[in-house]
């Protein structure tokens, strides 16, 4: 047994996360073939993702996303600051993969600025980020309503520092799985410091809120992000984030968190694809009864990483039957089960996707059972006695589905015609009388038996 290292050279034609299969296929038939086969994801990403940062005037809160951004591989940040760029025609809003307005607009932004900003948004879909500050101009922000996850947005009369809590919910959204330990993630966010909320915001239907105020004070959503027809877009209410960092920096659990919060929302507003964060696919959608389906299940950060340290529940229902599915992890973090069903009719599928104990995702598929069709039905062979036949009269034996072997044994060169006999059809009536008979037979046959 020898080692030997095989490189292939594959060159993606678009981005996101891709599935890739590597079968060995031995010269003689393997007793074990499923050791033969290793199932992999990679992500393929833009060389770099291309983020504009507008605001009005230079602040802790531009600087620090900026810095952070900069220093993430395959993300490039450039800044707006009205107050220093004063014209915008310079500078290529066509190109950006994600916009953020971190208090912006200003209200010296002219028309012209904001409408080249706005038809960039509709003609190429970026991701669209917006943290409100004490500058921003509501007003001007109303042109932008049509691309971020609010219906509305207006100043409180009362101002208080405030904790960010993700909502209690039974699912967590990935964007906020900022660390791979479930327990860590949970700590951070009840031992963030408080921010500065200023404004009353109301989301739209389609909307999802993820962090809300401890509401001490007035109610206030805190993190609203919005998946709609190709664009993907994000509001977090409070001014002070800069603080989740440097108040926690010396901490060296929490130090990255805040920081993992923005590439989360940068990476996942860049990729204009739906993100589904638990993902389950089956080999085929219609079978036969006894013939083996394999489900496959995959957990997936906000990055579009395959996520490892996660688990997942299959369930099935058949006929108003619920039963569990054990599914195994294999080694690039696929969840893999096989299944054989026993009767016909629909089987669904539902599977539940899990980091530590938070329930992050779900997916469902539907495969058909139909029966079979019994003029095809393979029956048992006695496949010993038909060998021995074989070679006992001095022939061979070949099963159906490896009929192609025969031509490795027939020596097709050397045949030759030895005697060539025309039989006219039409001088033997007999003969087509007997053809008519046979044909109604078989006919009969199939009509006793339902084959027809």
């Amino acid at each position: 047994d020898t080692e030997q290292e095989i490189t292939f050279i594959y060159k993606p034609e678009k981005t996101g996360l891709q599935k890739f299969t590597v079968k060995l296929l031995p010269e003689v038939p393997d007793a074990n073939s499923k050791n033969n086969m290793y199932v992999f994801t990679q992500k393929v990403i833009k060389n770099k993702i291309r983020v504009g940062i507008f605001s009005a005037t230079p602040n802790y809160e531009h600087k620090f996303i900026k810095f952070v951004l900069n220093q993430t591989e395959n993300i490039e940040a450039r800044s707006f600051i009205k107050i220093k760029n004063k014209n915008l025609a310079d500078y290529s809003t066509d190109s950006l993969d994600v916009i953020i307005f971190q208090d912006y607009p200003a209200n010296n932004s002219t028309p012209a600025e904001l409408s080249k900003i706005k038809n960039s948004l509709i003609k190429n879909h970026p991701g669209f980020l917006v943290l409100p500050g004490r500058k921003i101009n509501l007003a001007k922000l109303e042109m932008f309503y049509d691309f971020m996850p609010i219906k509305s947005i207006m100043p409180r009369s009362r101002l208080e520092n405030e904790l960010f809590l993700p909502l209690a919910k039974t699912s967590i959204h990935p964007l906020l799985n900022l660390f791979n330990d479930a327990q860590l993630n949970t700590s951070y966010w009840n031992n963030l410091p408080p921010v500065t909320i200023n404004f009353s915001t109301v989301a739209k239907e389609k909307s999802t809120v993820l962090l809300e105020a401890n509401k001490r004070a007035l109610a206030a959503n805190g993190l609203i992000v919005l998946e709609n027809n190709g664009l993907k877009s994000a509001l977090i209410n409070g001014t002070g984030l800069w603080k989740w960092h440097f108040l926690l920096r010396d901490n060296p659990d929490y130090k990255n968190g805040y920081k993992n919060l923005l590439v989360n929302l940068v990476r996942w507003s860049a990729n204009n694809e739906k993100f589904k964060p638990v993902v389950l696919e089956v080999n085929k959608n219609s079978a036969n009864p006894g013939q083996e389906i394999i489900l496959k299940g995959f957990i997936y950060s906000a990055q579009n990483a395959l996520v490892k340290t996660g688990r997942m529940e299959l369930a099935a229902e058949w006929q108003g039957k619920n039963f569990t599915i054990q599914m195994e992890k294999d080694r690039s973090g696929v969840f893999i089960a096989r299944y054989k069903p026993i009767g016909e009719g629909a089987y669904t599928f539902k599977v539940d996707g899990f980091i530590g104990s938070d329930k992050i995702g779900k997916d469902r598929q539907i495969v058909q059972v139909l029966p079979y069709n019994r003029e095809f039905v393979q029956t048992n062979l006695d496949t010993l006695f038909l060998k021995q036949l074989a070679e006992e009269s001095d022939g061979m034996f070949f099963r159906a589905q490896n009929a192609e072997k025969i031509f490795n044994y027939l020596d097709l060169a050397d045949t030759q015609i030895m005697h060539t006999n025309e039989v006219a059809l039409r001088y033997k009536n007999w003969l087509l009388y007997v053809i008519i008979f046979i044909a109604a037979m078989e006919w009969i046959i199939r009509k006793k038996n339902n084959l027809a």
